[in-house]
């Protein structure tokens, strides 16, 4: 995840992550034990639901993503890989969360 790019894109969505994941000894997310699983909790949260699961084609395994949130099923490009597809959803998530703090 490179998180200055989250924090300059989308930094509402930014500094709600960094509240809901606080630590009085770590002032940003670059000194966090960095752990996927939060993510997916923190927007589970949000009510920001993200889906990431494998299917095997023709070409071998290829990775699905897709968000629910707020009413809205949103697919997502499918990945060759779990760590594209993995970023790309929660990337798509703070986009998500941003529009949300701002209405």
């Amino acid at each position: 995840m490179n998180w200055k790019e989250i924090e300059k894109k989308h930094p509402k969505g930014y500094e709600k992550y960094l509240d809901w994941n606080h630590s009085d000894d770590c002032p940003s997310v670059e000194c966090y034990q960095f752990n996927k699983r939060d993510l997916y909790d923190f927007f589970d949260e949000q009510e920001i639901y993200c889906s990431v699961y494998s299917k095997d084609s023709i070409k071998g395994k290829i990775w699905w993503n897709d968000i629910g949130a707020f009413g809205r099923y949103i697919p997502l490009k499918t990945r060759e890989s779990r760590r594209e597809a993995e970023e790309q959803v929660f990337l798509k998530a703070f986009e998500i969360l941003e529009e949300q703090c701002i209405l």
